[in-house]
């Protein structure tokens, strides 16, 4: 019997593209069970300043549904380490691109308590913040939407 390799990722997974499926399929590689965190519609507006295109309900749903998660929760706080303790974790997929100064006690409890962090690999030119960026200016470009 194989022993079970808990893996956790956070994100938004605003405008789903192949960069979050990617990152998934990775982190699914990483062990035998993967758990996905959302951020909330609140914790993103608190966070970015803006509310995500993508409801966190309908987030979670496509999230839910890729092949290889296993599970998919909303999180509604910074304290991670509420949700993150209890569930004995071994592996936290992590992407350092987008690491904050908010990040850092998180990640410092992650090394404390002997969670192994994996970079999660890039996919060069595809971002959320991108695609949001693309379509304002087409739209604007177009005269057919006032973004």
């Amino acid at each position: 019997m194989q022993h079970e390799q808990r893996v956790i990722i956070l994100g938004t997974f605003d405008l789903f593209h192949v960069g979050h499926l990617r990152a998934l399929r990775f982190a699914s590689t990483l062990g035998t069970f993967l758990e996905v965190g959302i951020e909330s519609d609140d914790m993103c507006m608190e966070s970015k300043g803006r509310y995500p295109v993508i409801s966190e309900d309908h987030r979670a749903e496509i999230v839910q549904n890729v092949k290889g998660v296993d599970s998919a929760f909303i999180y509604r706080n910074h304290f991670y380490e509420g949700f993150i303790g209890p569930k004995n974790y071994q592996v936290l997929a992590w992407n350092e691109a987008n690491e904050k100064p908010r990040h850092l006690a998180f990640l410092e409890y992650c090394r404390r308590s002997g969670i192994k962090i994996v970079p999660i690999p890039r996919t060069p030119g595809v971002s959320s913040t991108e695609i949001k960026a693309d379509i304002a200016h087409n739209c604007r470009f177009a005269g057919a939407c006032n973004v």
